[in-house]
């Protein structure tokens, strides 16, 4: 068992605060703690793209929505020089697209 904690900020007035938490269940991989999570055995902090249908097919139930992690960023570092070979310039391009409007955040309409 280890001892970790959870850094959470509140939405609409930034205060944070740490959850201090005890682990039974250890992984280097965030996807094996899914099946735990949707047989109700504790609770977790994941990227949205994780979860969302989960959370869309009430596998997974949201709590403290008011509050929110750490944000995750996504870096694509390439050499300075505009010379880049097309199949380069073809993941920047596909990658600016998917993520653009990503399939896991739902819009209200």
């Amino acid at each position: 068992m280890g001892t970790t904690s959870i850094r959470l900020r509140k939405k609409n007035s930034g205060k944070e605060f740490v959850l201090p938490q005890t682990s039974r269940f250890r992984a280097d991989n965030a996807e094996a703690f899914l099946p735990s999570l949707e047989e109700g055995l504790g609770y977790g902090l994941f990227p949205e793209f994780m979860v969302s249908d989960g959370l869309q097919e009430a596998r997974l139930e949201r709590i403290l929505p008011e509050w929110e992690g750490p944000v995750i960023s996504l870096y694509l570092i390439t050499p300075p020089s505009p010379m880049r070979p097309n199949r380069v310039k073809a993941l920047i391009d596909y990658l600016i697209k998917a993520f653009e409007h990503p399939p896991w955040v739902k819009t209200e309409r």
